[in-house]
Parts: structure tokens; sequence; C-alpha cells
């Protein structure tokens, strides 16, 4: 099934990033308005009465007070996409350098930054050709833009650098002789105008936020099993708690907990009879206060993503008067700021995930065999299993230190103050793999505590919870390896639909 996204530079929401990044399939096509014909036309007015523009006119950084002849403006705009296409390392993913170019599209359609029509239509064209720009993710401080990554996704409109089309990857050139595809010619202030942004950032950062709104599920339908597999209490998670103090990421997660949880056996066994516990660890009864910031710090990330993909970031920008403005909308540090709230709340939902897979083993925290051993000391069961959280929860905290302020001056000091946004999406990325490892160990930990409950059930939803990790990870009779069954277990939640 073919989708189709019409783009007119302020209209993308949630549900298209998602369509962009889940399906090859996608038709993208422009809507023009009259402000973006004039801003075109506005600055060739300026170039014809020979106004000093920068980018345009002149050289670039420290170079700025450069002034570039007339008959040089055009072979300027491509000389900077030649020379700022410089990343390295392993490359953005497929999806991701989609909406990558997507997001550019939308941005220059608002109408500010005096690109011609035909640009447009050359990106349209790429796109909705199926073809990829191969990214290296290594390469940018999110200062004037994404300027290296976004330079390599500009090159293809040239024909020059590296594409992936129909699974394999060419350069640019051969893709287009092979198949007749005209190079577009730049004009003037457009090769500027293509790199001057944070959508390479943005473009990953959506990928992973994609990634994590799964991961908040999951994380509340296991922590609701191992609540119940540790015959805890369903109080926290009681009206009381999100009306006295009401928060919207706390009462979405008592909502769904309490949902998960009903129709358990075990649970109205254990609150029937005269249970010796008072209250519960804090990694369950601070659940919704715990697991419901996480969720409002993904909110508050994604509001701020969804504005940047609605917004104008390149330099200078038309005003509608056609003055022209030299500003630094193109700077990360509100994308930074936010990926490093999202990478802090993302450690601490692996540490609160690491602690219920100790409550689960750990023989002093509860009523099951040892490490859930059927022969303990003969046989050690899952405590290794939560060595491996430990250390991936110890790897978060490592990867959760601040990026937003780790500034180094570039070109020559004119960028003096540099976000460093894109480094800390790359440390978001590796920290939700971890998280996704943790989250399997919570659950096969958790099913295996299921299993010293029986005959009693949990809920349906965790039943069938159960049944689906059974799928990859069988009860643990005997002690065995079970990297290979982590592995498996992992792909499997990542590509399923919760």
């Amino acid at each position: 099934m073919r989708y189709k996204v019409i783009l007119h530079g302020n209209s993308l929401n949630w549900q298209d990033i998602k369509t962009i990044l889940f399906s090859d399939e996608v038709t993208i096509t422009p809507k023009f308005s009259k402000r973006f014909d004039k801003s075109y036309n506005d600055l060739q007015r300026h170039i014809k009465q020979n106004k000093t523009i920068y980018g345009v006119n002149t050289g670039f950084g420290r170079l700025s007070d450069v002034r570039i002849e007339p008959d040089k403006i055009l072979s300027l705009q491509i000389n900077l996409l030649r020379s700022h296409a410089t990343s390295v390392g392993k490359l953005l993913p497929k999806k991701a350098s989609r909406l990558m170019l997507v997001l550019r599209i939308n941005s220059l359609l608002n109408g500010f930054s005096a690109v011609s029509r035909d640009l447009i239509d050359a990106l349209c064209y790429i796109i909705n050709k199926g073809i990829t720009p191969v990214i290296p993710i290594k390469g940018s401080v999110g200062a004037s833009g994404d300027l290296s990554p976004l330079a390599h996704m500009a090159l293809v409109v040239i024909g020059e650098g590296k594409v992936e089309f129909k699974g394999k990857f060419c350069e640019t050139s051969e893709l287009f002789k092979n198949f007749a595809i005209e190079q577009y010619q730049l004009k003037p202030k457009e090769g500027v105008a293509l790199i001057n942004g944070m959508q390479f950032t943005l473009a990953y950062l959506f990928d992973n936020l994609l990634q994590l709104e799964k991961i908040l599920t999951l994380s509340e339908l296991t922590a609701s099993m191992t609540v119940d597999a540790l015959k805890c209490s369903r109080k926290p998670f009681h009206d009381v708690v999100v009306k006295s103090r009401p928060t919207e990421g706390a009462q979405t997660v008592c909502r769904n907990i309490l949902e998960y949880l009903e129709g358990s056996q075990i649970l109205k066994s254990h609150e029937t009879e005269q249970c010796p516990k008072v209250q519960d660890q804090y990694s369950i009864r601070c659940i919704p206060q715990i697991h419901g910031v996480v969720r409002d710090v993904f909110n508050d990330c994604l509001r701020t993503c969804l504005s940047e993909a609605n917004s104008t970031t390149d330099n200078p920008l038309i005003s509608e008067a056609g003055e022209i403005i030299s500003a630094g909308n193109f700077h990360g540090q509100l994308i930074a700021q936010r990926a490093d709230s999202m990478r802090i709340a993302v450690s601490t939902l692996t540490n609160i995930i690491e602690r219920r897979i100790d409550s689960l083993v750990n023989p002093t925290m509860n009523d099951l065999p040892p490490f859930l051993s059927n022969h303990p000391g003969l046989h050690n069961g899952m405590m290794t299993v939560q060595i491996l959280a430990a250390s991936l929860a110890a790897a978060n905290r490592v990867l959760s230190s601040p990026a937003s302020n780790q500034t180094i001056p570039t070109t020559g000091g004119k960028e003096d103050i540099v976000s460093m946004a894109p480094a800390s999406v790359e440390m978001l990325a590796h920290m939700i793999e971890n998280c996704w490892y943790a989250l399997s160990c919570e659950l096969i930990c958790a099913c295996e505590a299921l299993e010293y409950r029986r005959p009693l059930k949990s809920s349906p939803v965790c039943e069938n919870l159960h049944k689906f990790v059974r799928k990859n990870v069988g009860r643990l009779k005997a002690d065995r390896s079970l990297s290979t069954e982590i592995e498996a277990l992992t792909r499997q939640i990542k590509s399923y639909s919760f």
C-alpha cells in the first residue's frame, strides 16, 4: 500500500512521521504558497541589485567577509556541498535518511528560504523514486545545523555522493546515468538552504522516539507482570494517587497498570488473604511516579520535535517584506537539551527495570526460590540475567551525561558555541538498545516467576504476554546459556506491535 503525505511547511504531525518511518511506500506531494514564490523572487531582486547576501555572494563562516564574484556564485553553492560532506562512521538507518529528506523539504516550503520550485520538485522526485541518500552519522556539532550530514544528502540532488536504491548501494552518478535522471543545477542560495538546519539530528531523534513509544508501553506491561509475580499491591495505582498529585504521565501509567492487571487470580488471592507485607519496594510502589515522568519527558520531547519539523531553520531568512535577515534558527540547542533530558529519562527507566529484576531473583526480596532456580545451589537460575541487567543500567548511566554543554568552537571561532545535539541523539540510540535488552531480561524473569504461582493465573493481558515470551524462551528447568534466547526475544519485542 502506498501512502501519500502532502507537505506545505507547517503541517507534519506524529502520525505523518510514523507513516514515513514505517513504510518505504510513501509519495510526497508539495503544496506551494504565494509566500514561497515571493521569497524566491525577492532574493533574485536583491542579487540583481548587487546587495551583499551571506551565503549567496559571500563566503561561509569565518570567510563570510569574502565577497564572491557574480560569475562564481553558482560554483559557490556546489563547493559548499562538496567541502562539507565529511561525515564518517556507521550509516543513518534508511527510514531516518528518508525522513531527513522529507523534513528538509517541509522546512523549505515555509517560504522563508528563497529556493525555487525546481529544487522542491527535484527533492520530491528523489524520495518518490525510492532513492535514499547514504548518510554517515558522525560529523555534525549541531551548530549551523547539521552541515556535514545534510551536505551528503544534498550532493545526491546534483548527482554526486552515494545512495541506496532497491537494497543496493551505489554512486549517485552511476544511478542517474543508468536511469537517465537529470542532475539538478543549483540556483543562488540553494546549497546553503539545503544544509542549514537540524534535519539529520531531528530525523535520527524521531526514529529513536518511535522505538521509545513502544518501550513505554512494553515497560508498563512487563512491570504489571512483575507486580503480579511478586504478589504486590495495586493500591499504588489507586485513583487517589493521581488525584492528589495530578501529572499526565502518572495518570496514564496508573490507568494502564490497572487495566493490564484486571482479572488476575494471583492478585485476587493475596488481596483476600492476610498479606504480611505492609508496603512494596520503591521499584514497585513508585512505578507511576518513575515511569510517569519518563512519559512526561517523552511527550515534551515529541512536542518540541514536531515544532522543529514544521519550522524554518536555514540562514539567511527572507521576511514577508523581502528583507534579508541573518539569524540563528539553525542552532540545535533546543533539540540537544531535549535529547539530553530523554537520555536521563531512559537511564532512569533502565534503573527501575533492573531493580525489579533484582526483586524477582533476590531471595531476600520475595517468597520465590532463590534466583528462580528449581534446584538452588546446584543450579544458578536467573542469577546472571540480573548481572546483565546491572551492566546495561550502568552503561546507560554513563551514557546519560549531558552533551548540550560540551561546546567546542568551530570554523575559526565564528561558530563559537555549538549544541552537540547529534552526539546526544547518537548516545540515546545506544541507550535505547540497552533498554530493549533490559526489558527482555525482566520479561524472562517475570515469566519464570509466574510459573511458581501456578495453578493461579495472572491477568489475561499478562498471560498473553507470557505465551508470547514462551515462544522464544522456554521454562528454565536446568541451567543453560540464555544469550541466544535473550537476543531472539529482543528482536521479537522490537518488531511486535504491543
